[in-house]
C-alpha cells in the first residue's frame, strides 16, 4: 500500500509522506491548479505503508481533558502590536520564547521562489515570520528538521494552519515538552501557483522586483488593511482589498485547496493555543484585537508567563465556537475558477473576477432591497388585517 490508496482530494500538502519515505520515492509537485500533491516513483516504492501511517487524512482528532480558555487581548507594546496582523499576540509570544533560547518555525515570503515557505529563526528574522499569509505555505523538510532538533533537546515553537499542526504531531509521533504549537482560525489555503502569478503580474506593472509582501498592513487601520509590496529599490505599493482580485478570489472561496471545502481539523484544534481576529469586538483605536483559545496546560503556562505584556480586553467568554470561522464552501466555485485560471492570462482572469465581483455585489444589494420590501409588505398586510 502507498499514498495513492488515499483519497488525494483530501490531501493537505503537508509533505509527511515524502519526509517519512526512506527510499526517496515520493516528491510533491505543483499541479495545474497551483497546489502541491504527492507523486510516487513506483520503481522505488516498496509498499511499506509508512506514508499512509503518517498521512493526516482521516486522522481521528485526539481528545483533551483540558477545557479551552478564551480571551481577547491586545499587546501593550505598540511596535509589537503593529508587527502582527491582529492584536500582536504572536509577535509577543514568539519574541518571549526567542529571548529564552527557543527556535521559532513559521511562514515567510520567499522572493526567489515567489512562494510562501516555512523557515526558522536560526537564519531568518522574526519580523518576516509575523503576520498572516493568504496562500499555502510549503513545509518542505521542516518537520524533519524539527524532529531532529527536538531529539537534541532544542526547544521549538511552531506556528501553522490547524492541519499543519496536526500533521507535525503525527509525524513526530508524540507531544514532547520542548515543542509548543500555535495555530489560527483558518479560512483555507489559496493556490500557491495563483499567488506566484499575482506576484509576477504586480512586478510587471511596477517594473520592479518584489522583495517582501505583506498581506495585511495596518496603514489605514486594523479594519481597513491593505496588501503591501516592498520592492528592491525600497519603495512600496499597496492594493486595497476592494480592488485586489487575488484577495477577492480567496475570501470568496474560488482559489482555495479542495480539502478546505470539507476540513477535518476545525472541530478540536491540536495546537497549544489558537489565535484569530476578534472582529466582533469594537476597537476604538482600530489597532487590532486578538482572540485566543488556550487549549492545553502547556498553553496556559505559556500565556501566564507573558500575561503582563497584554491588555486583557475580555476574559469572560465561556466558549468560542471555532467552527464559526468555517464556511459552507461551494466546490463548484473551485471548478469554475480554475477552468478560467488554466486558460486565461492573469490580466484576463482579473477582468473575469471583476465581473464576478460586480455581479455578486448586485445580487447582495438586490437581496437587501427585497428584504426591506418584504418587511414593508408584511407591515402593510398586518396593518390591513388589524382594521
Amino acid at each position: 500500500m502507498n499514498i495513492y490508496d488515499k483519497d488525494l482530494s483530501k490531501c493537505i500538502g503537508c509533505n509527511n509522506c515524502a519526509n517519512i519515505c526512506t527510499k526517496g520515492a515520493i516528491i510533491l509537485e505543483e499541479n495545474q491548479d497551483g497546489f502541491i500533491y504527492p507523486k510516487i516513483d513506483l520503481n522505488k516504492c516498496t509498499n511499506c505503508g509508512m506514508c499512509i501511517k503518517k498521512c493526516p487524512i482521516d486522522q481521528q482528532n485526539p481528545s483533551f481533558k483540558f477545557t479551552p480558555k478564551i480571551k481577547i487581548i491586545k499587546a501593550k507594546n505598540s511596535e509589537t502590536l503593529f508587527a502582527g496582523s491582529s492584536g500582536g499576540f504572536f509577535p509577543t509570544i514568539a519574541q518571549y520564547l526567542l529571548n529564552n533560547g527557543w527556535i521559532v518555525y513559521g511562514a515567510i515570503y520567499d522572493n526567489i521562489q515567489k512562494k510562501v515557505i516555512h523557515v526558522n529563526t536560526e537564519n531568518t528574522p522574526l519580523h518576516l515570520i509575523c503576520r498572516s499569509k493568504y496562500t499555502q505555505s510549503y513545509l518542505n523538510d521542516s518537520f524533519k528538521q524539527i524532529r531532529s532538533l527536538l531529539k537534541t533537546g532544542k526547544e521549538i515553537l511552531f506556528v501553522g494552519t490547524p492541519c499543519q499542526v496536526a500533521a507535525l504531531y503525527l509525524y513526530i509521533g508524540e507531544r514532547p515538552q520542548n515543542l509548543i504549537t500555535l495555530d489560527f482560525i483558518c479560512h483555507g489555503v489559496a493556490s500557491s501557483g495563483y499567488f506566484t502569478k499575482m506576484i509576477e503580474h504586480w512586478q510587471k506593472e511596477q517594473n520592479k522586483n518584489i522583495t517582501n509582501i505583506t498581506f495585511r498592513e495596518k496603514l489605514l487601520g486594523w479594519r481597513h488593511q491593505v496588501m503591501k509590496a516592498t520592492f528592491d529599490d525600497s519603495t512600496y505599493a499597496i492594493k486595497d482589498y476592494s480592488s485586489n482580485y487575488y484577495y477577492y478570489a480567496f475570501t470568496h472561496n474560488y482559489s482555495i485547496r479542495k480539502c478546505c471545502f470539507k476540513c477535518n481539523f476545525p472541530r478540536r484544534h491540536q495546537a497549544d493555543i489558537s489565535m484569530g481576529d476578534a472582529w466582533h469586538k469594537k476597537d476604538k483605536e482600530d489597532t487590532g484585537l486578538s482572540i485566543i483559545s488556550i487549549n492545553t496546560l502547556k498553553g496556559e503556562k505559556l500565556f501566564a508567563s507573558t500575561k503582563n505584556q497584554f491588555n486583557i480586553e475580555d476574559d469572560s467568554i465561556d466558549s468560542w465556537n471555532i467552527n464559526d470561522a468555517y464556511h459552507n464552501y461551494n466546490p463548484k466555485k473551485y471548478d469554475i475558477f480554475f477552468k478560467q485560471y488554466k486558460r486565461m492570462n492573469i490580466e484576463d482572469l482579473n477582468k473575469w473576477l471583476n465581473k464576478k465581483q460586480h455581479i455578486e455585489k448586485y445580487i447582495d444589494h438586490t437581496r437587501v432591497l427585497l428584504g426591506k420590501f418584504k418587511q414593508k409588505l408584511i407591515h402593510l398586510i398586518s396593518s390591513f388585517l388589524s382594521l
